[in-house]
C-alpha cells in the first residue's frame, strides 16, 4: 500500500485492502478554484452554489454571488484584482487552468506566500515537462507575462 511511481502509469496510490466502489479513499481541502466562466450568470462566483436570488458585485456585471458574505469575501481578496479585468481575461481567451493560476497568487496574501505555493506546488504536482512542446512552453510564458501585466495594473 501507499504511493508508487514507474515510468508507464506514473504516480498512483495502491490500497492495502479492498475498497467498495464510490467509496472516499482521500479527502483534502482544494488548493484554490475558480467557476468556469460558462456558469458566471448561474452560479455564486465565490463558492459555487446555484444562484437563487444573486447580489451583484458593485464594480462590475460579469460575476454574481449567492450572498453578501460571498460577495464582500471575493471583492476583499481575488476578485479586486480580477473584476475591472473580468472582460479582458475571458476574452484573451485564458484556459481554466490559467484563471486558477491567476486566482491561486491573488489568494496567496503577498508575493512571497504566492512563491511559497507555487514551489509547493512544483514538488507534489506532475507537470509532464519531458512531454512539452516548446511552443507549449512559449504560450504559457505569453499568458503568464499577460497575467503579470494585468496584476501590476489591478494594484
Amino acid at each position: 500500500s501507499g504511493t508508487r511511481e514507474d515510468t508507464t502509469k506514473g504516480r498512483y496510490i495502491v490500497a492495502a485492502q479492498d475498497l467498495k466502489p464510490a467509496e472516499p479513499i482521500v479527502v483534502e481541502p482544494a488548493v484554490g478554484a475558480c467557476l468556469y466562466t460558462k456558469f458566471f450568470g448561474s452560479h455564486c462566483n465565490a463558492c459555487f452554489a446555484k444562484l437563487v436570488a444573486p447580489v451583484a458585485c458593485p464594480e462590475c456585471a460579469g460575476v454574481a454571488f449567492c450572498s453578501p458574505e460571498c460577495r464582500d469575501r471575493a471583492c476583499s481578496g481575488y476578485h479586486r484584482f480580477e473584476c475591472h479585468y473580468l472582460d479582458l481575461l475571458i476574452g484573451s481567451g485564458m484556459s481554466v487552468l490559467c484563471h486558477l493560476a491567476l486566482r491561486l497568487v491573488t489568494q496567496a496574501g503577498s508575493p512571497e506566500k504566492a512563491i511559497e505555493l507555487g514551489a509547493e506546488l512544483k514538488q507534489t504536482l506532475c507537470a509532464h515537462e519531458d512531454r512539452r512542446e516548446p511552443s507549449d512552453y512559449f504560450q504559457r510564458t505569453l499568458m503568464a507575462a499577460f497575467l503579470l501585466r494585468c496584476l501590476q495594473k489591478a494594484e
